[in-house]
Formats: structure tokens, C-alpha cells, sequence
């Protein structure tokens, strides 16, 4: 049962003895109940398997996996081997069974680690894998740099080292920076900088993208309340909505919520929100976007351009900006094609009273050419890369107060 392996396992750690781990799982129990097909039976017969190898412990864990251990991985890759010839004509159960084999249990320090990675390989490698999984460097690796950074993504969370930077958002027609977007930043023990790139895809993967979005939120609704905005020229802060947090039913209440225990004025803050695939999250965010528009929210259409952006989402969607990626930027100077799409974009949002910003500037040429387009916004290094709020406000007061 799961205590024993718990003590058994933990007793290996303390003794450092080497030794190997499978998990033997199942990968669509619902698809084996619509056939008949119950999984306490399953499991007897894949143990009586694992049974017959006489140097193998098996177990069953919290989560109705098997797992065995030996001293030597050549064991469990009899054992899968017997498990793959038992169930080769069975289709169905040949299809389901995966075994995932973890040579050296040494490699972490404790038996959470050792389910923690397979529940990593398990779901990372679903599509790819199948049958049996010899794990290899490469993939701990990855799994411990991921399980590095989201410790990393907690512990700012907990030490409240979770930040705001600003990049500034130029207006072609007043002539000045009205807006920023707020970009999340996470600041090391050490002073230094996490690279966004590194953790926001892996905070998305995981769901902690919704405490850190919400931290953002948080963040920018107190730089409104504590800096008069509009005494140096600006309108609002555009703030990131992840997929995630569109697609939960109580975001309206949320964010209205934290704008009223700060006292700030919903005008003040335009929300981003990317395209999101089903249909059902798409209502969600729609139901969304009405309840917070009612209550003065306004909405961006981010990153169009990128991937297969879809015009019919411009049309669907409440929003008043729609931000051009820098792909879509950068392809109308290298492309003719590229060039006609561009056009007909301005044209299409601007005869539906939408603003376009053109996000990735970074030379006078892309600048000119984006302004002789007719482009109402321009973000991008050739003005500012993002700043961290002293550095913003400083910018924004001297380029808004010539």
C-alpha cells in the first residue's frame, strides 16, 4: 500500500543504496469504464505480472498507480516487457498501460521528487511516449529545471519579490505617452532579474500564471492609487489576462473586487486578453468582458498577428485597441503580401472605432513607416524597453512635461 512505499522508499533515500523506480499507469480510465472495463481487476492482473519477477517489490500508490522497485532497472524492463507481451492483442488495455522507468532514484532526494517526475513525464510526454518510457538525462533535466522555477515563481510569491515593469505606449495622435502595459517581473534572492521567458510559460503550464496575474492586478491598482496617472499624461495601465484567467467564471468578481479595495477608477486600466480556442471558454470570457465593461473596464485584443490570428475574433469581441504583434510589425517592411494584410487591417478596425497599437517598434524606419500607416499607438524599444517604476515615472515625466 502507499504507507509502505512511503517508508520503504524513504528508508532507500536514507541509506543512499541505489536503487531503480517504475510506475506502471493507466492513461484513460474512463475510455476502459465505457468498455466494461473496471480497474481493481486490471490492477490484479498486472501485479500477478509484476509478481513473477521475483527481484521486484511492488506497490500501490494514493493514486492507484503501480510502483515497483529494484536495485537493478534490467528488472523492471523484464517486468514491462512481460506487462507489453500479456496485453500485445489487447488493443484497448495495450494502448493504456504506460510504464515509465527511472533507472537511478538517486538522481533526487526525496520520494515526492520521484512522484512529482513522473507525473511530469507522464503529462509532458503523453503525445510523444507510449508503452514503455525509459527516462534519460535529458528529461530530468527539463523536470528539474522546471521544478527549480517554480519553486523559484512560489518563493516570490511568499517573499513578495513578484514586480511590475512598464513599457511606455506613445500616442501618434497626442503626441505624447498616454498608457503602459504592466509586464510581470520576478526578482531574484540576489537582486537580479528572473527571465520572463523562462517562467511565464512554465507559470502557465502549472496554473500559477493565476496567483501571479492576479499579484499583477494587485500591483498596478496600488501604482494608480499611489501616483496621480493623469497629472503626468496618462490614461491608463494595460494589464495581461492570462487564457487561465479568462477562463474562469469569477474573474469579473475578482478584479472588481481588488479595484474597490484600492479605490481606483476602472477607466484607469485596460485589460489584454489573447485568443482562447473553445467555445465554452470563449462564452466564459465573453460573460467576462460584459461585467466588467458595465462596471468600466475597457479591452485589448493582444498579440494579433500571431499564430492564426482569426479577424472574425476582432469582430466578436468587446474591445476598443487591438494590438498588433511584432511579427505582423515587422513583416510589413519584408513583405509585399505582408503589406496588403496590414492595410486592410487598419482599414478593418479603424472603420469599426478601433485603435491599433504596433507593438515591437525598434527603428526610426519601422516608426515612420507605422505612422504614415496611420497607426494611433507605438510601443516598442525605439522609445523604452520596459522600466521598473521609478525608471517609468522618471521617463514619463520628462518626455510628457517638454
Amino acid at each position: 500500500n502507499s504507507y509502505a512505499l512511503s517508508e520503504y522508499m524513504n528508508t532507500l533515500f536514507e541509506e543512499k543504496a541505489k536503487f531503480s523506480v517504475m510506475e506502471i499507469s493507466f492513461k484513460d480510465i474512463s475510455t476502459l469504464k465505457e468498455h466494461g472495463l473496471m480497474l481493481a481487476p486490471i490492477l490484479k492482473n498486472v501485479v500477478r505480472v509484476v509478481n513473477k519477477e521475483p527481484k521486484v517489490k511492488s506497490f500501490k500508490d494514493i493514486y492507484s498507480n503501480i510502483i515497483v522497485i529494484s536495485t537493478d532497472s534490467s528488472d523492471l524492463m523484464k517486468v514491462a516487457n512481460a506487462i507489453a507481451n500479456k496485453y500485445k492483442n489487447d488493443d484497448l488495455l495495450k494502448n493504456s498501460i504506460r510504464s515509465i522507468i527511472l533507472e537511478d532514484a538517486l538522481t533526487f532526494n526525496t520520494m515526492d521528487d520521484v512522484t512529482n517526475f513522473f507525473s511530469y513525464i507522464r503529462y509532458g510526454y503523453a503525445k510523444e511516449l507510449a508503452g514503455t518510457i525509459l527516462t534519460d538525462k535529458k528529461m530530468i533535466s527539463k523536470f528539474l529545471e522546471k521544478h527549480i522555477i517554480e519553486t523559484k515563481i512560489n518563493e516570490a510569491l511568499q517573499e513578495d519579490r513578484v514586480e511590475v515593469f512598464f513599457q511606455p505606449i506613445y500616442s501618434n495622435e497626442d503626441k505624447s505617452f498616454v498608457s503602459a502595459e504592466a509586464l510581470v517581473r520576478i526578482r531574484e534572492k540576489d537582486g537580479s532579474l528572473l527571465p520572463p521567458g523562462l517562467f511565464i510559460p512554465i507559470a502557465e503550464e502549472n496554473g500559477q500564471i493565476i496567483e501571479l496575474g492576479e499579484r499583477v492586478f494587485e500591483l498596478v491598482c496600488k501604482f494608480i492609487k499611489e501616483h496621480d496617472i493623469a497629472s503626468i499624461g496618462l490614461h491608463y495601465i494595460e494589464v495581461n489576462l492570462s487564457i487561465i484567467q479568462c477562463e474562469m467564471g469569477t474573474l469579473a468578481e475578482q478584479l472588481i473586487s481588488i479595484v474597490e479595495k484600492y479605490q481606483v477608477n476602472p477607466a484607469h486600466i485596460n485589460l489584454e486578453i489573447t485568443e482562447t480556442g473553445s467555445i465554452s471558454s470563449r462564452y466564459i470570457l465573453l460573460r467576462n468582458m460584459e461585467k466588467l465593461i458595465d462596471y468600466g473596464f475597457s479591452f485589448s485584443l493582444d498579440d494579433f498577428g500571431k499564430g492564426e490570428s482569426n479577424l472574425m475574433y476582432v469582430v466578436e469581441m468587446p474591445v476598443s485597441i487591438v494590438k498588433l504583434d511584432r511579427d505582423i510589425s515587422k513583416s510589413y517592411f519584408n513583405s509585399e503580401k505582408a503589406k496588403h494584410v496590414f492595410k486592410a487591417v487598419i482599414t478593418m478596425a479603424h472603420g469599426m472605432k478601433i485603435k491599433l497599437v504596433a507593438e515591437g517598434i525598434e527603428t526610426s524606419n519601422e516608426l515612420i513607416g507605422m505612422c504614415e500607416e496611420g497607426i494611433d499607438y507605438i510601443q516598442g524599444y525605439y522609445y523604452s524597453k520596459p522600466l521598473p517604476v521609478l525608471d517609468f515615472l522618471e521617463f514619463i515625466k520628462k518626455n510628457n512635461m517638454k
